[in-house]
């Protein structure tokens, strides 16, 4: 699994740059991953569709690694990332 805290702005900032924002991906790789496929929603470029001058974060990052601690660890999300409301996305099947 590859995750980054380094995302980009999707809109120009004052100084005709783009800052650290919240435009970003993840990726998963090996064993069990069902993969071929793009998990999430597309948040829009849109200026109306934009949060500050980001793109809409539409999956918590904590989701994506709660399946990994649930499929590979055997442990419940919850234990690692309280107060989580864990969503399961099926990109692991259990080996």
């Amino acid at each position: 699994m590859t995750i980054s805290e380094f995302g980009r702005r999707a809109q120009v900032n004052g100084n005709g740059g783009l800052d650290h924002g919240w435009g970003n991906m993840m990726l998963l790789l090996g064993g069990g991953v069902v993969g071929g496929q793009y998990y999430g929603a597309w948040p829009w470029l849109d200026a109306d569709k934009l949060v500050d001058g980001d793109l809409a974060v539409t999956t918590d990052y904590r989701n994506v690694l709660g399946e990994v601690v649930e499929k590979r660890l055997n442990r419940a999300p919850t234990s690692v990332f309280p107060g989580l409301s864990y969503n399961r996305l099926n990109m692991l099947t259990t080996l």
